[in-house]
């Protein structure tokens, strides 16, 4: 059995007709311009569908932001109205003292004059008698109960824990008072 080989020929055809060239170019170029115009609308409503899918994700975010810090604010104002007061209060002699060791590690022959309210003088003595600091302890009534003022060889410092616990109520009564508006541009 014998097989044929058979081949088709690529030869643009003679009998090809002008006319009908000229129409199925019109169509191709009308159906090229539906499917850009049709392209450039789906282009312009994903567009639209994206931004108002990102406006929604703030508006939620915001949402969540301020319900996570609503639940949060009652806790850490009684942080900072209880339990911070109650570790300055108990811990303070002891901050002093761990900042003369600092202040004195690299001096020892220097005095350091160090002035605290009053009401703290006794313990702030006993905590400095346990470091090797060459230290004067002098009351100042003019300074709060839990602040300190250190000099040591021409330099000053100063601790105040009472002016840290209301910056750190100031900053947490702001929680309350967030500005939640959200600014839109274009």
């Amino acid at each position: 059995m014998a097989q044929l080989l058979s081949l088709e020929s690529f030869d643009n055809p003679a009998t090809e007709d002008q006319a009908q060239n000229a129409t199925y170019q019109d169509g191709y170029d009308a159906g090229y311009a539906a499917g850009q115009s049709a392209a450039r609308d789906e282009a312009a409503a994903l567009s639209e569908e994206c931004v108002q899918g990102i406006n929604t994700l703030d508006f939620t975010y915001a949402e969540a932001r301020k319900q996570v810090l609503d639940e949060l604010a009652p806790l850490l104002r009684q942080i900072a109205q209880k339990v911070l007061p109650h570790c300055v209060a108990t811990g303070f002699a002891d901050q002093i003292a761990s900042l003369l060791i600092d202040a004195t590690e690299n001096s020892i022959a220097d005095a350091v004059v160090l002035h605290v309210h009053p009401s703290q003088k006794a313990a702030v003595t006993q905590a400095v008698q346990r470091t090797s600091a060459n230290v004067d302890v002098q009351t100042d009534p003019k300074l709060s109960e839990h602040a300190a003022w250190v000099k040591h060889a021409g330099t000053e410092a100063q601790l105040d824990m009472d002016a840290l616990l209301a910056a750190i109520s100031d900053t947490l009564s702001a929680l309350d008072h967030i500005d939640n508006r959200t600014n839109t541009h274009g």
